[in-house]
């Protein structure tokens, strides 16, 4: 199935509007997007030419666009398209990464604020609490327009009666898996995970992921671990490993966490390859010189 979505026929030309769509979108540019709906009105609801099969209302919504999500929801974007990747309604990255106006604007427009069905299998609410921040005031407001609680999202908010409720209606409970995405973690070890200090963490891999410079260095600033590996499906890996898969490269974040003393030669768990490697593998001539110049091994 995943074969099947993914494959990609349309022209060229098309596929070369919907990526300027996709990248208008994420980027806040509307009045970019707005000219390329105006000549493209067809590609509203266009899945991206990767993977993903994101549209670009998903891209706006997790990149915290508020202009282009609202244009885009003027236009009749349709808030129920689920991604291929995780199968997520834009929804789901708004309750992760968004404003919580934004998500109130794609509730209001009629998004399923449950969203059951996601790859994570923890709902719109787990990805407001589980993944990483748990964002109670998006939480309080999901909840106050019928999402429902779960054993994952009661742990995430400290809920304890709730908790003791999930229990005592189903013992077996107690050795419910999350999915692959989160180690298919049991209730014991989602409620260690979520109350250790990785926050920081995760936050710099994130910021990394979406170039944000600024961000990042104010998280460097405040002595945020630039070696620490995030905890990440089977593959853990630095925030300078993610630099090395960046499209089109991403240099000058490579040389601002070697400048912050990130170790280069440091390995990801699963391959055991370090940055050097992976820029290798992922076609980074550029990253792959600056590491060799810093000491990098293979």
């Amino acid at each position: 199935m995943r074969e099947y979505q993914e494959r990609d026929e349309r022209r060229d030309e098309v596929k070369h509007t919907v990526k300027a769509l996709q990248t208008a979108a994420p980027e806040g540019r509307a009045d970019d997007l707005r000219r390329l709906l105006d000549a493209h009105p067809e590609l509203l609801d266009a899945r991206g030419v990767d993977f993903h099969g994101q549209t670009a209302l998903h891209k706006a919504a997790w990149n915290n666009r508020i202009e282009c999500v609202r244009l885009l929801l003027e236009r009749g974007a349709d808030v129920r398209i689920r991604d291929y990747g995780d199968n997520a309604y834009a929804l789901h990255f708004a309750a992760e990464a968004a404003h919580i106006q934004i998500v109130e604007i794609l509730v209001e427009a009629g998004s399923d604020v449950s969203g059951e069905g996601d790859d994570h299998h923890v709902n719109v609410l787990g990805w407001a609490t589980c993944r990483g921040r748990v964002r109670e005031d998006i939480a309080e407001y999901l909840l106050r327009r019928g999402a429902k609680l779960n054993i994952w999202s009661a742990i995430a908010l400290n809920r304890a009666d709730d908790v003791r409720r999930f229990v005592r209606n189903d013992p077996s409970i107690l050795t419910a898996r999350m999915s692959r995405n989160e180690h298919q973690r049991a209730p014991l070890h989602h409620a260690a995970a979520v109350n250790r200090p990785s926050m920081d963490t995760i936050a710099l891999h994130l910021l990394v992921a979406k170039k944000n410079a600024d961000a990042m260095r104010w998280l460097i600033d405040r002595g945020v671990d630039v070696n620490a590996k995030r905890v990440l499906w089977d593959c853990n890996h630095t925030a300078l490993h993610v630099t090395t898969e960046l499209e089109g490269g991403a240099i000058e974040l490579t040389r601002m966490l070697l400048d912050a003393g990130a170790d280069p030669n440091i390995r990801d768990d699963k391959y055991h390859a370090t940055v050097l490697g992976w820029a290798e593998y992922c076609g980074q001539p550029q990253i792959a010189d600056l590491l060799r110049q810093r000491g990098a091994a293979t």
